[in-house]
């Protein structure tokens, strides 16, 4: 699978409807390159998104490319609207699927990959 984690700290003082407008716009890029949006959240680093190529059963011969692809069309978007932010992407073997209880349970993505992706997106300019 490969991983895109999208940090976005210039959006911390960003209004709610401000950060709406912007994720609606990278979703349509996930969306069009058949990635699949893992988590939106917003932490004291400021709006955080991961998204994930290569999920069964919407998985491509060519995920890492369109990961990168992806990953050049948020920056251009987030360049737009003048975010200051930082992507990071890696490609490798996780575990995905569901984790939690019959009660309440989620989808998730987890594994070195995952952790070096949001390491490199911490460190990106």
């Amino acid at each position: 699978m490969s991983i895109v984690f999208v940090n976005m700290p210039g959006m911390l003082t960003s209004s709610a409807s401000e950060i709406h407008d912007v994720l609606i716009k990278l979703q349509v890029v996930t969306t069009q390159l058949s990635g699949y949006r893992r988590q939106f959240i917003i932490d004291d680093k400021g709006p955080v998104l991961i998204v994930v190529f290569g999920t069964p059963p919407h998985s491509h011969a060519d995920d890492a490319f369109r990961a990168t692809k992806c990953a050049l069309l948020m920056t251009a978007i987030l360049s737009a609207a003048k975010v200051e932010h930082g992507i990071g992407l890696t490609t490798g073997e996780v575990y995905s699927g569901a984790v939690g209880s019959s009660q309440r349970r989620e989808h998730c993505v987890v594994g070195d990959r995952v952790n070096m992706s949001a390491r490199l997106a911490n460190k990106a300019k």
